[in-house]
């Protein structure tokens, strides 16, 4: 596994929003490394937070493969601020269906 993909997971302790943002944004180029070295967690735990702009949190999510994907639906499924999901959802695309 890269060395890349755990040091940049470190960086999302930071407190700094914009090394946070950039961060997430390079991790989001990392594919399925990012659910290798455990990170799909890390990101949920910032969407869940807003700390981070919720659509690129989603992207890189999703770029986990169909872990991150699966991660994600569950995610909207339970993310309680409705606004934020409608963000999020178009990210989805036709794997997301809004709950009946």
């Amino acid at each position: 596994m890269c060395i890349l993909v755990p040091e940049l997971l470190g960086e999302l302790a930071t407190t700094d929003g914009y090394r946070k943002l950039t961060t997430v944004a390079a991790l989001s180029r990392c594919h399925s490394l990012i659910h290798a070295a455990g990170g799909i967690p890390s990101l949920v735990n910032l969407l869940e937070e807003g700390t981070v702009e919720r659509v690129m949190l989603a992207s890189a999510i999703r770029a986990a493969g169909p872990q991150g994907d699966s991660t994600l639906i569950k995610v909207l499924h339970v993310l309680e601020i409705e606004s934020s999901c409608c963000d999020i959802t178009p990210i989805l695309g036709s794997a997301w269906q809004w709950p009946q």
